[in-house]
């Protein structure tokens, strides 16, 4: 007994045990209710599911909900590395290959699932245990930033933001939104060695990691001032990522700009042109250019209550960089979005009182059960 209550007494140091009841209760509330969606969908809308749905990894039904898109992608280089030939996964096209998958998250995958002897069960354990330590964090981030209000209302948003059911797949966003919030934790608390660290993980994990160095650079000198301290050096560790696994290409490939230059559809691009394709192409891509607008809308709001430029600098470059990149990129704006965190801080800024919050959760409710919904069946609008 006593060993629990000193246990007790020393996770309440490091989160309050309430706030870590309501993130189990909301992680566990939201996750149950997306299988039962995405069973119910793959239910009804058979003849979508059977003719179209991507790879049907896992046998179990609940389980294989969680492995869509590129999630084949990641398994195949956590089982078998990287490779300069085109890859052989079913719905591979156009001499695909897997070096345009940035290592820390299959990796990781890889050296967990040789563990467990399971690396479906490795994905979707890295993915949710992100997941919940970047509830803790971000609790903790909103309360250096904000208040007790604001930093319990984004804990509802993150589970309720209308893509967050992609955190818990087998994909790289829930890591990258945990290395992204540690990276802003340990700028506000002016420990630079560790921000630096996880920046360095940050650009291991996805491209857009290297490009977050300019909001943390902007925080160091919005808390130091323009004198150059020795400590800065380790914000040079949020280029390092990127140049180790350039170096692992060139000795791969030859060319250390492999993962750029695999065929995935990125072109150089007019943001403002993609938004309008995005728009009149398609019903799909209309949905993901509305929901990109609004997006941007939330965020500049935001920024005009808070006056936080670093949130909305990052935030612009997550959302801004697949603009950029045309149309088959910024498709996958909405789940690149769950890795946002200022989008769950911009929600609890907008829930202001009882009447909006309520308000904001009946509307995102029904949003994340269609597009959960969407996702386990291969529509692409996520």
């Amino acid at each position: 007994m006593k060993i629990i209550t000193e246990i007790s007494k020393k996770v309440d140091r490091f989160v309050p045990l309430k706030i870590l009841g309501f993130i189990l209760i909301l992680f566990f509330i939201t996750r149950i209710t997306l299988v039962f969606s995405g069973l119910v969908s793959r239910n009804v809308f058979t003849s979508v599911y059977e003719n179209w749905y991507e790879w049907k990894i896992a046998k179990t039904q609940w389980l294989d909900l969680w492995s869509v898109w590129d999630s084949a992608w990641y398994l195949d280089v956590a089982q078998n590395g990287y490779s300069t030939e085109p890859s052989q996964l079913p719905k591979a096209c156009c001499n695909q290959t897997n070096t345009a998958f940035f290592p820390l998250y299959p990796v990781s995958v890889g050296l967990l699932g040789r563990v467990i002897n399971n690396y479906y069960l490795a994905g979707l354990l890295l993915s949710n245990i992100s997941l919940i330590f970047s509830a803790i964090y971000l609790y903790k981030l909103a309360l250096l930033t904000f208040n007790e209000k604001v930093a319990k209302q984004s804990l509802l948003f993150l589970f309720l933001f209308p893509t967050a059911f992609v955190l818990s797949g087998i994909f790289s966003e829930s890591l990258f939104l945990l290395l992204t919030i540690l990276c802003f934790y340990f700028a506000r608390k002016n420990n630079w060695a560790l921000c630096g660290f996880s920046g360095f993980l940050l650009s291991l994990t996805r491209p857009t990691g290297v490009f977050c160095l300019l909001p943390i650079a902007y925080l160091y000198i919005k808390q130091n001032g323009f004198k150059i301290h020795k400590n800065s050096i380790y914000l040079f560790l949020y280029a390092a990522g990127l140049i180790l696994f350039s170096t692992y290409l060139y000795f791969l490939t030859g060319n250390p700009l492999a993962f750029s230059h695999a065929p995935w559809g990125a072109v150089f691009s007019n943001p403002l042109i993609v938004l309008y394709e995005l728009l009149s192409t398609t019903e799909a891509t209309m949905v993901i250019g509305i929901f990109t607008i609004l997006e941007i809308i939330l965020l500049l709001h935001a920024y005009l209550k808070s006056n936080v430029l670093e949130y909305l600098m990052l935030s612009l470059i997550v959302v801004g960089i697949p603009l950029v990149n045309g149309v088959e990129i910024a498709i996958g704006i909405p789940r690149m979005s769950a890795a946002v965190f200022p989008l769950f801080l911009a929600l609890a800024l907008v829930a202001e009182n009882s009447i909006s919050k309520k308000l904001l959760t009946i509307f995102l409710i029904p949003i994340q059960v269609v597009f959960m919904m969407a996702w386990s069946i291969g529509i692409l609008i996520i």
